[in-house]
């Protein structure tokens, strides 16, 4: 046996928010390490609800915010040991305004990073592409 490894910062996923956007983001995050020790890839806590109350009716005045649902899987996540949290979805990020202070953890706030990404790595003329929900109700 090896001696004692770092202790790795353990991330809290919120979702659910599109089920399959939390599916597909957890299949990513893992790719992004294979070929390593199963035993030195990242630890997730995950939470996944598909009842968070729907960002695209509340985002159209028609429905709840998804707020209170966002901070209480935060909690969650927090006292299971969560360093900090992230969210697959984009469109919830609109909702997050307190979540730091009220659950007591970082969230990596998606537009955020892709934000960062584009400022240190694309150039003048990069061409960028954006995929995103458009709010609108059927």
């Amino acid at each position: 046996m090896t001696g004692p490894r770092a202790k790795m910062r353990r991330a809290g996923v919120i979702g659910g928010l599109g089920p399959e956007a939390t599916l597909a983001f957890l299949e990513k995050f893992y790719a992004l390490t294979r070929g390593r020790l199963e035993q030195a890839r990242p630890a997730l806590l995950v939470n996944i609800d598909p009842q968070v109350p729907d960002r695209n009716e509340a985002w159209n005045g028609i429905g709840m915010s998804p707020a209170a649902s966002l901070t209480n899987m935060g909690h969650s996540l927090a006292q299971a040991g969560a360093d900090f949290c992230v969210m697959a979805c984009v469109t919830v990020h609109g909702y997050v305004d307190s979540f730091e202070r009220d659950v007591g953890i970082p969230l990596l706030r998606m537009p955020d990073v892709v934000a960062e990404a584009l400022r240190t790595a694309a150039t003048a003329d990069s061409p960028v592409g954006l995929l995103a929900t458009s709010t609108h109700l059927k």
